[in-house]
């Protein structure tokens, strides 16, 4: 427990000696709001909160296995089912039949474990094991991505996210380190305005 405590006094260390440099402080949401609260920005990163930039995403899917045109849909489908946070939950209480509890929608692609047993004992909040469980349910159904709600029942979700998707996929063989952004806790996006 003292681990903990010790890495998030380092990290206030760390915000309150940035802000006396007159550094800017990174963009918080995946949405472009700048965070309101740094203090509580900065705390999230620390414990891992934060959400993963779409080039980070599109690392995880190539990693998966994801190629061609396929590659920027599977990052635009997980920008619109996760707004990149690996850590997203989903209980799925609305869905047709009741959803046993912890059996919902986990991760970046939001694997819902009712519909795919096989990734029970996986730890989907993984990036990476996220990535590979949503390309195996992208093979097992003929290289689709119509399990997604964001892409199939006509939704198009995916589809705004697409353009960022893109540079994200092109920017892969970019050897400079990418700076993700940071997801604020109790932060909200604007439903107009949102770039991502």
């Amino acid at each position: 427990m003292w681990i903990i405590w010790a890495t998030a006094a380092a990290g206030i260390g760390w915000f309150f000696y940035q802000s006396s440099q007159n550094v800017s402080l990174p963009v918080c949401t995946s949405c472009g709001a700048v965070c309101n609260e740094p203090l509580v920005c900065e705390i999230g990163a620390i414990l891992g909160l934060g959400s993963l930039s779409p080039k980070q995403i599109a690392q995880f899917a190539q990693n998966a296995g994801f190629t061609g045109a396929d590659l920027a849909v599977a990052v635009a489908v997980a920008l619109a089912e996760s707004g990149g946070n690996p850590h997203a939950y989903n209980p799925e209480l609305a869905a047709a039949g009741g959803t046993p509890k912890g059996l919902g929608s986990y991760g970046l692609w939001q694997i819902y474990l009712k519909q795919h047993p096989e990734f029970s004992g996986q730890n989907l909040y993984d990036p990476q094991t996220n990535a590979d469980a949503a390309y195996s349910v992208y093979l097992a159904s003929g290289s689709s991505f119509h399990p997604w709600s964001t892409y199939g029942n006509g939704s198009g979700i995916y589809s705004g996210h697409m353009a960022q998707a893109n540079v994200a996929v092109a920017s892969l063989s970019d050897p400079t380190p990418d700076v993700p952004a940071l997801a604020c806790t109790g932060i909200v996006c604007p439903a107009s305005g949102q770039s991502s």
